[in-house]
């Protein structure tokens, strides 16, 4: 019986992704303000709204 091969190293993760989302006035830009105080660099996927400029990410 031949010796059975090594097993292969496993590829490395990528970075987690995480996702906000919700209607508006549902707490979106306070979860966003957590994640960035913990360390999360944001990252925008819409403009931002002009009543709301320094709470959107």
């Amino acid at each position: 019986m031949p010796a059975p091969h090594p097993a292969p190293h496993p590829a490395p993760h990528p970075a987690p992704i995480t996702i906000v989302s919700g209607l508006p006035r549902s707490g979106t830009s306070l979860a966003m303000q957590m994640l960035v105080a913990g360390g999360l660099a944001p990252m925008a996927s819409a403009p931002p709204m002009p009543t709301i400029l320094a709470a959107i990410y």
